[in-house]
């Protein structure tokens, strides 16, 4: 059980690799906060793709039988990964089940996502007596109230088509294209100039809360910071535009 980590040029690729479900232990998710943490600061690296291994799920969420529990953990990785602030995009692809813990990944560490006709979502943690553990919150900033609410309290599942018509999802594509499309959707991202992936990550996580008015002043002051990079070619690491602190996991 174990996440793996591996480059390509400007691209890594994070594999889920516990079995034929891929489900999370604390160990995992403490790899999955530790290897973020390391592509946010590798400047050699612009896009993630994440992924579970070939021919298995992306992840049927928590191992429900490990003690303790993923969930009380301490310190909770599972939080720290999904409240991590990202300055660089990852990219989920799902082939068959995306559960509960699984889920919550997808939906707060990735940005563009491609699935397998055979995937399916949702968070099921209500027929277990477990309700509440993420599923809820994070369903409701991205569907209609009555479909994330029907999600959570029924514990039922959405095809790949509803997620796609939802815009849960970027792409359907047949299970064994789901590496060359998450890989194509990367090289595309990493054709362009770092400064400028970062800043559009950084305007786009900044600009969602801000008024109209103080998102364009936001606009206007990550404008003349790119203009000031290009004018005196002073590096982006000098700048600090949007790069996150290191994290202490400790």
């Amino acid at each position: 059980m174990t996440v793996h980590y591996e480059t390509d040029d400007a691209v890594l690729r994070l594999t889920i690799d516990n079995g034929r479900h891929n489900l999370l232990t604390g160990e995992m998710y403490r790899q999955l906060c530790e290897m973020v943490t390391r592509f946010l600061n590798d400047d050699t690296l612009k896009v993630a793709i994440l992924r579970g291994s070939a021919g298995n799920s992306f992840s049927g969420g928590d191992d429900l039988k490990e003690r303790p529990r993923p969930s009380g953990m301490a310190p909770h990785y599972p939080s720290i990964l999904w409240g991590m602030t990202r300055n660089k995009p990852i990219i989920g692809a799902v082939d068959q089940w995306c559960l509960g813990g699984g889920f919550a990944v997808l939906l707060t560490a990735t940005d563009i996502r491609v699935a397998s006709p055979d995937a399916r979502f949702g968070f099921p943690e209500v027929a277990y007596g477990l309700g509440g553990l993420g599923g809820a919150t994070r369903l409701s900033r991205l569907l209609p109230r009555t479909i994330a609410m029907e999600m959570v309290l029924t514990g039922d599942y959405m095809t790949a088509a509803e997620a796609k018509r939802y815009d849960l999802v970027n792409r359907v594509v047949p299970a064994e294209e789901l590496d060359d499309v998450a890989g194509q959707f990367a090289d595309r991202i990493a054709r362009h100039p770092r400064v400028a992936i970062q800043t559009e990550m950084s305007a786009f996580a900044g600009g969602g809360d801000l008024s109209k008015p103080d998102a364009v002043e936001l606009t206007k002051t990550l404008a003349r910071y790119q203009q000031r990079i290009h004018a005196v070619d002073q590096s982006y690491d000098d700048l600090q535009i949007g790069r996150p602190a290191p994290l202490n996991l400790q």
